[in-house]
C-alpha cells in the first residue's frame, strides 16, 4: 500500500525524534487516516507508515512503538512482534506478564516444567504449582 497522498504533512518531528501524528489521533491515542475515498477506510496511520517503508505486516502479527508513543509514526521506532509480545512490553502492571515472569509460586516452590500444571476456565490459562496442588486436594475431604 503506497503512502496516501496528504500523508506526510500529517506528522511532526519531534527533538525526540518521535514523528508525531498531526491528525486525527483516537481516544486510544493512536494516528489515524481515512483512506480509500469515496468508500472511506479508516487505517491507523503507523501500519500504513511501516508498511510502507520497511515491510508488509503478516497476518498474526502487529506493531509495537519501541518508543511507547501510540501517535508516533516513525518507522524507526517501530518493531513486527507478536500480540503476545507487544501485551508484554506495553505495560509493567499487566498481570499476565508479571505471572510469567514468576519462577515460584508464594510457597516458594519452583514453577518449573515438572511442578507446573495448566488450568483451563473463564478466564483463561493459569499455571498451578502441582505441589500445592496435591496439599489442597490431601486436605478437602471426598
Amino acid at each position: 500500500m503506497p503512502i496516501p497522498n496528504g500523508f506526510a504533512i500529517r506528522y511532526r518531528v519531534d527533538p525526540d525524534g518521535c514523528w508525531r501524528w498531526i491528525g486525527y489521533v483516537s481516544p486510544d491515542g493512536y494516528g489515524r487516516y481515512s483512506t480509500g475515498y469515496p468508500a472511506r477506510r479508516d487505517t491507523m496511520a503507523h501500519r500504513i507508515a511501516y508498511v510502507e517503508w520497511v515491510s508488509p505486516i503478516p497476518k498474526g502479527m502487529t506493531i509495537d512503538h519501541l518508543c511507547r508513543v501510540r501517535s508516533c509514526v516513525n518507522p524507526a521506532h517501530m518493531e513486527m512482534t507478536t500480540f503476545q509480545v507487544n501485551i508484554d512490553r506495553r505495560d509493567t502492571t499487566n498481570i499476565g506478564a508479571r505471572n510469567r515472569e514468576k519462577t515460584h509460586c508464594p510457597k516458594g516452590h519452583p514453577l518449573d516444567e515438572a511442578n507446573t500444571m495448566v488450568e483451563i476456565n473463564k478466564s483463561g490459562r493459569h499455571r498451578k504449582c502441582r505441589i500445592c496442588a496435591n496439599a489442597r486436594r490431601r486436605l478437602v475431604p471426598a
